[in-house]
């Protein structure tokens, strides 16, 4: 726990390459002693897809984010927060390698799992918004992206 800690800092710090290297030998030792499905494993290399994609890798952030999404639907279901999340980032990734349509199509489930699950007016919800409507306008569907900044301003006027 101590060593991932210690890569969290670095990340923090912008040590990335020094955090990579932190990140690796959690999850090497984590898989070691706790297995490929431990929920701890599955964090260490979401940690490590994270450091990636820090460093501009996205290809490999988006190789171990599918593995984390994968597990994580398996083992805790389509609806639970660590796999919504693992989808969310998947998504994020999905946007910077460019590859809008994909990213677009992760962003819905999250938007939509989150709105059923949180409503509305939640921070993670109005997060999973904004970006569906980036990827909206990045693939010049702009009519969606209007309707999804509408809703925004619309909740926005309730709080």
């Amino acid at each position: 726990m101590a060593m991932g800690n210690l890569a969290g800092t670095h990340s923090d710090l912008g040590d990335f390459e020094k955090a990579k290297e932190l990140d690796i030998t959690v999850l090497e030792k984590r898989t070691t002693l706790l297995g490929r499905d431990h929920p701890d494993t599955l964090r260490a290399m979401a940690n490590l897809a994270a450091t990636h994609s820090k460093l501009g890798d996205f290809e490999k952030a988006k190789e171990l984010e599918v593995m984390v999404l994968e597990k994580q639907t398996k083992l805790l279901g389509e609806d639970h927060p660590e796999t919504i999340k693992a989808t969310a980032h998947l998504a994020v990734t999905y946007y910077n390698l460019e590859e809008f349509t994909k990213a677009g199509e992760f962003e819905v489930v999250v938007l939509e799992k989150r709105r059923h699950l949180l409503g509305d007016q939640h921070p993670d919800t109005i997060l999973a918004m904004q970006n569906l409507t980036l990827t909206h306008r990045a693939l010049n569907k702009l009519q969606e992206a209007e309707e999804l900044e509408q809703l925004m301003e619309d909740i926005d006027r309730l709080v």
